[in-house]
């Protein structure tokens, strides 16, 4: 049977190998992989979650032995780790230490506050069913004669202040564990009576509160601060108004824990009720422990970011880039500033776009880079350009409104011919990778030249990727320098017509000529949204001005069907191969598709014959369907193609 918990799953896996490789983890479940060696590190790793963090980081000046044997015989020590800039000390705290009204005794009480700078609450629904799942099964096994004690779940840095402790990582997992113990007081207040409502008033006060009736012990960012206090620590307040991504997602973590908690609790007597609660209290206070990282200054926070990131406890490039934003801001009325602008960046996208939206504006400024590397050429370059921090915060969120409009379809930012086209490339065939290039154009072009460099893309990805199924890499490569060189002559004062130009230069290389495109619709095989994207356009060319139709509300037909009724195609094994392929992919009103089903081609063409669809239509005549008529009718559809998708000049 596996063990539950984390330590005892390292433990499990400790004896089963004698190249062990952990050391911490984050934020909870997973084994981090450590340069540091074999069974002795790993051993001493779990028994000594501090020693294990002070590793990760990998600035004990201490030999390995020397940790193991001396300094560490006293779980109790704190240890004192140089790094290149000053010294920082690591502690052991449970929740109760960490959130209690006792909270960090050598400060006395203190709230834990999350900085401005901070990115908003962004775990995901997942994330908190596998915290949930983990303290569970680590409370049920903590039941159990020998069981382990501790529940690792994690370091935390944190930067002491004159009355707060500010949180500069770990954010995600002690607001979860807030909302928990908000879920457990709440299902108490359910129960009612005197010793549910006890249990209530002293999880509320013991651990969400700090002092008094409006200090609380964990206070999140500006961007979530008034939500959460409403949601989960102000029993007071009404039910707070969802207006950002991350108030959904708190909203939604603790909607999560109340009904596995309600689960969990089950049908029993009230009174049998109320002491689980306190058992399971008892487990996340007590048990349910991290390691406190304690830094001395903003500075060797973002020294401990990017080492964390260095050593496998990923922070995302967002995050690394506003603590370095931050970090050379210089005076606070700037830090204030830049902050103001990266909200403007995380309300225009949300927290799920923004990663992608500082990859896509880098790479439309700067060219391909890797993801892995993304972060250290940015602030490379930042500091290489000397760029100000508030400089690039207020470029960023300018740029964000323009990201969003592609993404929004918004008719006041994108001009009106130009919508369909950017629906195609971004909504239907999801080629996240021509949105650098579009962003450029966007920030670039004119209205009309923006359009017709739209239509450009579409071309390119349709004739390159599609068609004539070419290297995708490579022309994800020839967007991004078209990207960049759009930039470039924009900084240089060019004309919008000149510009597209530019960007046109660099493509023309890589397009496909009409020859290589007749060619290779003989082997034109299709995925589910590269059918719907080149039909739906292929067959709006083909039907009549005098018959329109609203082609979105009709599906994709196989001639050949996926499932062919038996008996009904004695060619199946022959064909089989050819289901997606452009020739034997139509469009048809759902009713005929459903009709129509596994029959064979000479019913099958009875439907077609009823269709309003011109593509489908022309097929009420046929007789027979083989490779041969397949691959013949693809290749009919190249003039339209052509007219399309047409070749760059």
């Amino acid at each position: 049977m596996k063990s539950p918990t984390f330590l005892n799953r390292a433990a499990q896996h400790l004896q089963e190998t004698d190249k062990a490789a952990f050391v911490g983890r984050r934020p909870f479940g997973r084994l981090a992989p450590s340069t540091l060696d074999g069974r002795h590190a790993a051993r001493n790793s779990i028994l000594y979650p501090e020693q294990a963090a002070c590793r990760h980081l990998r600035r004990c000046a201490e030999p390995l032995c020397s940790l193991c044997d001396s300094r560490w015989a006293d779980r109790r020590q704190s240890c004192t780790l140089p790094t290149a800039m000053a010294s920082f000390t690591s502690h052991t705290y449970n929740v109760t230490s960490l959130l209690g009204r006792a909270s960090f005794p050598s400060y006395g009480s203190r709230r834990l506050v999350v900085p401005p700078f901070q990115r908003p609450f962004s775990w995901e629904k997942a994330h908190v069913s596998a915290f949930w799942e983990d303290i569970g099964r680590f409370h049920r096994q903590l039941q159990k004669k020998g069981a382990q004690e501790t529940y690792f779940l994690g370091p935390i840095v944190l930067l002491p202040e004159k009355d707060h402790v500010k949180l500069l990582d770990g954010q995600q997992r002690l607001a979860t564990l807030v909302i928990l113990l908000a879920v457990l007081r709440d299902h108490a207040r359910g129960i009612g009576g005197k010793d549910a409502n006890d249990f209530a008033r002293d999880v509320h006060r013991d651990y969400l509160l700090l002092e008094d009736e409006e200090t609380f012990s964990l206070v999140l960012g500006e961007l979530d601060e008034p939500f959460f206090k409403a949601l989960a620590q102000d029993e007071t307040a009404g039910k707070p108004k969802i207006r950002l991504q991350s108030h959904r997602l708190l909203s939604q973590a603790k909607s999560f824990l109340a009904g596995k908690v309600k689960e969990h609790m089950g049908k029993e007597t009230p009174r049998t009720v109320v002491d689980e609660l306190k058992a399971f209290k008892k487990t996340i206070a007590t048990h349910v422990k991290v390691v406190g990282i304690h830094v001395e200054s903003q500075d060797e926070a973002y020294l401990i970011f990017e080492t964390l990131n260095d050593r496998g406890l990923r922070l995302g490039v967002p995050d690394l880039l506003l603590n370095y934003l931050m970090g050379h801001a210089g005076n606070e009325q700037n830090k204030k500033l830049v902050r103001q602008h990266w909200n403007t960046v995380v309300e225009t996208l949300g927290t799920r776009r923004i990663s992608t939206f500082v990859r896509h504006s880098w790479v439309s400024h700067h060219g391909d880079v890797k993801s892995q590397t993304l972060f250290r050429e940015m602030r490379d370059t930042i500091e290489a350009e000397g760029t100000t921090s508030l400089k690039f915060a207020s470029d960023a969120a300018d740029e964000s409104s323009l990201y969003a409009a592609i993404f929004d379809r918004d008719p006041e930012v994108l001009p009106i011919e130009s919508i369909r086209t950017v629906t195609g490339l971004v909504h239907e065939l999801e080629a996240d990778y021509v949105l650098p290039a579009l962003l450029a154009g966007l920030a670039t072009l004119g209205a009309h030249d923006f359009t017709r460099f739209s239509k450009v893309v579409a071309a390119m990805v349709v004739r390159h990727s599609i068609i004539t199924n070419r290297n995708p890499n490579d022309l994800e490569t020839a967007l991004y320098a078209a990207a960049q060189a759009m930039r470039k002559a924009h900084g240089k004062k060019q004309g919008s017509g000149a510009i597209l130009n530019v960007a046109k230069a660099v493509l023309v290389s890589i397009d496909p000529t009409d020859d290589q495109l007749k060619t290779a619709l003989r082997d034109v095989y299709l995925t589910k949204r590269q059918a719907l994207y080149v039909l739906y356009s292929i067959a709006e060319r083909m039907q009549s001005r005098t018959k329109a139709i609203s082609l979105q509300r009709n599906s994709v037909e196989h001639i050949f069907p996926e499932n062919p009724d038996a008996g009904a195609w004695q060619d199946a094994a022959a064909l089989g191969p050819f289901v997606w392929h452009l020739g034997n992919l139509t469009i048809l009103e759902p009713t005929y598709n459903r009709d129509a089903g596994g029959k064979d081609i000479v019913a099958k063409a009875k439907y077609y014959k009823k269709s309003d669809i011109t593509m489908s239509s022309s097929l009420a005549s046929l007789k027979k369907w083989d490779v041969s008529t397949i691959v013949a009718r693809a290749e009919g559809f190249r003039e339209i193609i052509a007219v399309l998708w047409p070749r760059l000049k």
